[in-house]
C-alpha cells in the first residue's frame, strides 16, 4: 500500500509526496533522529503501510526549547507544567472557533502573563507570528496530504495546534491525529484540542497499532471513522464529551526495528558519529514521585538481549550508525537482560558505542562488561544523597547505593551524567548541601568524569504527588479568571487546571538549589555528551551569527521574518559588511550580491523545506539533487578553488575538490538522474552523496 501524488518541490521539480505524513513542530531540542516517528514508521511498513512520509518541521528553524512559557516565575513561582501556556492556546483556540486566522495578540492579560513568567512580550511576538508565517510557507508544500499525525511534548503543544489551526483552515481540511507524552500526561490538553476540533483523535500511550487502525479506518473510507478504536480518546458527537478507549500493551519483542529512511539522518549528528535511538525496554521498575514516564508506557516491558543486539546490527549496517542513544526509561531495569544483551554485542562483533539512562543499581563486574560492549556514557538517576529524600521520592534507594553505583560506572572508564532534583518539597536544605558534598567528591575522585544535570522540581498531572499535592506539602493554585475569560467556552475544562503551587522548598529557595546545582555542573567545562542540549534560541531576526569554519571563511546565519534559517559562506570583509549593514535598507541589495557569488543557498522568498530521506549508498536508479539543508560556494583560487559546503542546521563542513564546481553547479539547477552518470561522475556523486551534500529518492 504506497499512494503518492506529484506536486511542486522545494526547487521547482516533481516531488512525490505521499499521501499520509508524521510530523514534529518546533520547539523541541533535537539531540537525534527522533525515536518515536521512527518507531512508527517502522510498525507500518511491517504492516503493509507504506504511504507515511515524514517532516521535522525543527530542521529549518531555530531551536527555542521553551519559547511560550517558563517554569518558574519572576519572583520564584513554581508554575505547573498542565497547559503551561494557557492563555495564549485559550487566544488560539478563541480564534479557531470563530474561523479566523489566528495572530499574536498583546493586550493586558498578556501583558501580566508575560512578566509573571520573565518572558519579553515583543519577543514572544516576533517569535509566534513568525511561525505563523513559518507553517503558511511550509505546509502549502503539503496541501495534498490528507491525514497528518503530530508529536506533541509540552514545549510544542501551543505550536502544534497552530499548525493543527492552519490545516484545520483548508477548504478540503485533513484528518489530523496527535498523540505523545504531553497529550497522555494531561487530559485538558488533549481535551482542549479535541474540543476545539483541531485535533480529530488522539493517541494515548504507545502508538504504533493505534495509528495503523486509525489509518486503516481512514483509507477504506476517505475519512476517519475512530469510534471503538482501543487507544483513542476521541470527543464524542452526542455528548461533547471525550471518551477514551482502552487498548493492550504490546510485546516489546514482537516490534519490528525502528525505520530512519524517510528522515535526514544526518542533519541531527553534531560530531563524528552517526548517532541513532534505540529501545531495549519500554517503562519503568519504578514509581517515582516526581517523574511522569510511567503514565506513557504503564509498566516495564523488557526486550530479550539476543534479538535487541540484532536491532542493533541492523541500524549498523542498513544505516551506518555508530552509537546508540537508548531511549529507554531505565536500560538496566532488567540486569539479566542487560547483560545478554552486552554479551551479545560482543560476540558479534559490533564495535558500537552506546549509552542510557539507568538507575543507581550497577556493579563492578556489569559496569565493566558493558563498557567493553561499548557503553560509553551513562545517564544515572541518583537525584539526592539524603536517604530520607530518596524515601520521600520512592526512589528505592540508597545514598550507599548511589555511591557504590557511580563508582562502579566511573571505575569502568563510563562517563556518567548524575542527576540532581533542586527544590523536591521535604528536601531539606542540609540533605540537599549533603548531596551536593558528594557529588563534588566524586569528581575529585574521578575528574573530568561526572557532569551533575540539574532538574528543577517541576508539577505536572502524571506525577504520583499530584494526586495529594497537599500531602506534599504543596498548595496548588488555578488560573485567574481573567485568563480564562479569553475563551469562556472552555472553562469546564480550563476551571480545574492548576497554574501553580507554592509551599515546601519552592520559591526563592528552590532558584537558590538552583544555582548551586549549576555551580557544581561540572569540572571540565569544555567537555560535552550526548546528553547534553541546548536550550537557547541563538538566531535573531536581523542579525548575523558567525561561526569559522576555514581560513578566514564563515558560516553566517539569521533568522528571517518567516522564522527560516537563512544562511551564506562569507569571508572576513563580507562578514563585517554583513553585520554592519543588519538591519538597514541596503542589507537586501547586498544579500542578493553574495548569492550570485553562491553555488547553493536558501531561498529568503520561499526557504526550502527539509522533507529529506535517508540511503544510506547512492541508489542505482533514482535521482539526486542538492540537499535543501546545505549552503555551498567555491572558496576561489587562493585555497585551489575548494568548494566549501556547510550544513546550516548542524554547522557540519565539508571541503570538496574544485573539480565538482561543475557538477555542483549543475545539480543546483536541476536534480540528475543517477543511471545516466559517467564512472566519473558517478565517483563524485557517491562522495556528495556520503557527506549529506546530496540528497537521493527512488522514482
Amino acid at each position: 500500500m504506497e499512494k503518492t501524488r506529484k506536486v511542486p518541490g522545494v526547487c521547482g521539480y516533481p516531488l512525490g509526496v505521499k499521501r499520509a505524513l508524521l510530523c514534529i513542530c518546533p520547539p523541541y531540542p533535537m539531540i537525534g533522529p527522533p525515536a518515536g516517528a521512527a518507531a512508527l514508521l517502522g510498525y507500518l511498513k511491517a504492516h503493509g503501510i507504506r504511504d507515511f512520509g515524514f517532516l521535522d518541521l525543527r530542521l529549518a528553524t531555530p531551536s527555542c526549547y521553551e519559547a511560550t512559557y517558563t517554569a518558574t516565575g519572576v519572583f520564584g513561582e513554581s508554575f505547573v507544567l498542565d497547559v503551561p501556556d494557557l492563555p495564549i492556546v485559550l487566544q488560539l483556540l478563541a480564534a479557531s472557533d470563530e474561523g479566523q486566522r489566528w495572530e499574536f495578540k498583546i493586550d493586558e492579560r498578556i501583558e501580566q502573563y508575560c512578566f509573571e513568567r520573565g518572558l519579553s512580550p515583543s519577543y514572544l511576538a516576533s517569535y509566534l507570528n513568525g511561525l505563523n508565517r513559518y507553517y503558511e510557507i511550509a505546509l502549502e508544500h503539503y496541501k495534498d496530504v490528507d491525514f497528518f499525525g503530530f508529536s506533541v511534548w509540552t514545549s510544542n503543544l501551543l505550536p502544534t495546534l497552530l499548525a493543527a489551526h492552519h490545516l484545520k483552515r483548508r477548504a478540503k481540511p485533513p484528518v489530523i491525529v496527535a498523540g505523545g507524552p504531553q497529550l497522555t500526561e494531561s487530559p485538558a490538553s488533549a481535551a482542549l484540542a479535541l474540543r476545539s476540533r483541531l485535533f480529530d483523535a488522539v493517541v494515548q500511550g504507545e502508538g504504533e497499532e493505534t495509528l495503523r487502525e486509525l489509518y486503516a479506518a481512514f483509507d477504506s473510507g476517505g475519512r476517519v471513522r475512530v469510534q471503538g478504536i482501543g487507544g483513542t480518546q476521541i470527543l464524542d458527537s452526542n455528548s461533547n464529551q471525550v471518551v477514551t478507549m482502552p487498548r493492550p500493551l504490546l510485546k516489546i519483542d514482537s516490534l519490528p526495528p525502528p525505520s530512519f529512511d524517510e528522515m535526514a539522518i544526518d542533519a541531527y549528528q553534531t560530531d563524528d558519529d552517526r548517532t541513532l535511538p534505540y529501545q531495549l525496554s519500554r517503562g519503568c521498575t519504578d514509581k517515582c514521585t516526581f517523574c511522569s514516564e510511567w503514565v506513557f508506557w504503564q509498566k516495564f516491558r523488557p526486550s530479550d538481549g539476543t534479538g535487541a543486539a540484532g536491532g542493533v546490527a541492523h541500524l549498523r549496517s542498513h544505516y551506518g550508525a555508530t552509537y546508540i542513544a537508548f531511549t529507554d526509561s531505565l536500560l538496566n531495569g532488567n540486569r539479566r537482560r542487560l547483560q545478554e544483551f552486552s554479551e551479545a554485542l560482543l560476540s558479534q562483533r559490533l564495535n558500537m558505542k552506546w549509552g542510557g539512562f539507568m538507575r543507581a543499581d550497577m556493579d563492578d563486574d556489569l559496569a565493566q562488561l558493558i563498557h567493553r560492549a561499548g557503553c560509553r556514557e551513562a545517564f544515572i538517576g541518583v537525584e539526592s544523597f539524603d536517604d530520607s529524600t530518596l524515601e520521600a521520592m520512592n526512589k528505592r534507594r540508597t545514598e550507599a547505593d548511589n555511591v557504590h553505583a557511580l563508582r562502579a560506572f566511573l571505575k569502568a572508564g563510563i562517563f556518567v551524567v548524575a542527576g540532581l532534583i533542586p527544590g523536591f518539597p521535604g528536601d531539606s536544605r542540609r540533605g540537599f548541601m549533603h548531596s551536593v558534598s558528594a557529588l563534588r567528591r566524586l569528581q575529585a575522585e574521578f575528574p573530568g568524569r561526572l557532569r551533575v544535570n540539574t532538574e528543577v522540581f517541576r508539577v505536572s498531572p502524571g506525577l504520583p504527588l499530584y494526586s495529594d499535592l497537599e500531602a506534599a506539602g504543596l498548595q496548588p493554585k488555578k488560573w485567574a479568571d481573567s485568563y480564562l475569560d479569553i475563551a469562556p467556552q472552555y472553562s469546564d475544562i480550563t476551571s480545574g487546571i492548576f497554574c501553580s503551587v507554592e509551599g515546601s522548598n519552592q520559591g526563592i529557595e528552590r532558584i537558590g538549589r538552583e544555582r548551586i546545582a549549576f555551580m557544581i555542573r561540572t569540572d571540565e567545562p569544555v567537555r560535552t555528551d550526548k546528553f547534553d542540549y541546548d536550550e537557547d534560541e541563538h538566531l535573531a531576526i536581523g542579525e548575523f551569527e558567525s561561526q569559522h569554519v576555514f581560513a578566514g571563511w564563515h558560516l553566517a546565519r539569521t533568522k528571517l521574518a518567516s522564522a527560516f534559517i537563512y544562511a551564506l559562506l562569507v569571508d572576513e570583509d563580507e562578514l563585517a559588511e554583513l553585520q554592519d549593514l543588519a538591519r538597514t535598507p541596503s542589507l537586501a541589495a547586498y544579500l542578493r550580491e553574495l548569492e550570485g557569488r553562491h553555488i547553493h543557498f536558501p531561498s529568503r522568498d520561499r526557504p526550502p523545506i527539509p522533507e529529506v530521506g535517508f540511503h544510506r549508498d547512492l541508489p542505482r536508479e533514482g535521482v539526486v539533487e542538492l540537499s535543501p539543508l546545505v549552503v555551498i560556494r567555491a572558496a576561489g583560487k587562493r585555497h585551489n578553488a575548494r568548494i566549501l559546503t556547510a550544513n546550516y542546521v548542524n554547522g557540519r563542513i565539508v571541503l570538496r575538490p574544485g573539480s565538482e564546481g561543475p557538477l555542483l553547479q549543475s545539480l543546483a539547477t536541476s536534480p540528475m538522474r543517477i543511471p545516466s552518470s559517467t564512472p566519473r561522475i558517478q565517483r563524485s556523486l557517491e562522495a556528495l552523496h556520503k557527506a549529506a551534500i546530496l540528497a537521493s529518492r527512488l522514482e
